[in-house]
C-alpha cells in the first residue's frame, strides 16, 4: 500500500537509518510521505545517497501540509550539500509541529543553507 493512497495513514514513526537510500528512492519516499498525516518521527540518518531530489520532494511534502504532525526529523550523516539543505530549509516553514531537527555531520551544508534556514525560521515563526 502506498503512503499517498493512505495505506499507512496511522504510521507515527518511520526509521530507515543506514538503508543505502539513493536520491531517487529518497525522492519517491518523500513524495509518498505527503499522505502520512500521523507521522511524528522520521529518521533517515546515514543515507549518504540522499540529495537534491530527495530534499525538494521532502520540502514539497512539508509545504503541502501532509506532514503537519512531524515533530522530529533526523538526517544526520546524509552528506547533504548546500543546495539540498536550502531546498529542505524552504520546506520547513510548513512544519509547524517540528520540535527537533538533526542535521549533524553534513559537512556540505554551508552559507546557502544557513540563509535559507534563517528565512524559513523568520517566515514560519
Amino acid at each position: 500500500a502506498s503512503l499517498k493512497g493512505g495505506g499507512l495513514r496511522k504510521l507515527q514513526e518511520l526509521r530507515l537509518d543506514s538503508c543505502e537510500l539513493d536520491d531517487e528512492a529518497g525522492a519517491e519516499l518523500a513524495a509518498g510521505l505527503a499522505g502520512a498525516a500521523a507521522l511524528r518521527k522520521l529518521h533517515l540518518s546515514e543515507n549518504s545517497g540522499l540529495g537534491g531530489g530527495f530534499a525538494a520532494a521532502l520540502a514539497a511534502s512539508l509545504k503541502g501540509g501532509g506532514l503537519r504532525k512531524l515533530q522530529e526529523l533526523r538526517l544526520d550523516s546524509c552528506e547533504l550539500d548546500d543546495e539540498a539543505g536550502a531546498e529542505l530549509a524552504a520546506g520547513l516553514a510548513g512544519a509547524a509541529a517540528l520540535r527537533k531537527l538533526h542535521l549533524s555531520e553534513n559537512s556540505g551544508l554551508g552559507g546557502g543553507f544557513a540563509a535559507a534556514l534563517a528565512a524559513s525560521l523568520k517566515g514560519g515563526g
